[in-house]
């Protein structure tokens, strides 16, 4: 799945996704206009600031979210159990 907020924008932001990330998604786009695109056509749509969906370094089961400030966030499984549904 591929995950984009803000499309067209400046600071428009990518992840890529499977269904079992998809929560790391929420919280990496959070209050941001966002479009989930699944399937064939959940490919990258141009240039923008794209978000490693696992980050090398941070132990099993966390993953990293760049905001839009480009800053590393390492989170761990117990922060997305807490992530509201979006």
């Amino acid at each position: 799945m591929s995950v984009v907020s803000r499309a067209g924008c400046a600071d428009a932001l990518a992840s890529e996704h499977e269904v079992a990330t998809l929560g790391a998604a929420s919280m990496l786009h959070k209050g941001r206009p966002t479009v989930v695109i699944v399937g064939a056509g959940a490919a990258p749509t141009g240039p923008v600031a794209r978000a490693p969906a696992r980050a090398s370094g941070l132990g099993l089961g966390e993953y990293a979210t760049i905001s839009p400030s480009q800053d590393l966030e390492p989170h761990g499984p117990e922060s997305l159990a807490q992530t509201p549904n979006v």
